[in-house]
């Protein structure tokens, strides 16, 4: 003796076409900007937030210190170095 198997019925959707279409040819919102203006940011900066291990850090100061550099112009060329 096996059981019937019972399989609840799904109801498809319904769609409202015209709140769809008047959805779609919305203008889109403009982007919100990357950061919070900062009094300290320079024109053309963003600041960025990284977390790096403290012995990375270290490593990171004295590095930009031989070169004359703070830790900030140091991440900034590698980015540059790296990305293009």
């Amino acid at each position: 003796m096996s059981r019937t198997r019972t399989v609840p019925r799904l109801a498809k959707p319904v769609l409202d076409a015209k709140a769809a279409l008047e959805f779609a040819e919305a203008a889109p919102e403009a982007p919100a900007a990357p950061t919070a203006p900062d009094a300290k940011a320079r024109k053309g900066v963003v600041r960025v937030l990284v977390e790096l291990p403290a012995d990375l850090y270290e490593k990171l100061a004295h590095a930009a210190r031989r070169k004359g550099r703070t830790p900030a112009e140091a991440v900034a060329k590698l980015v540059r170095k790296h990305l293009g």
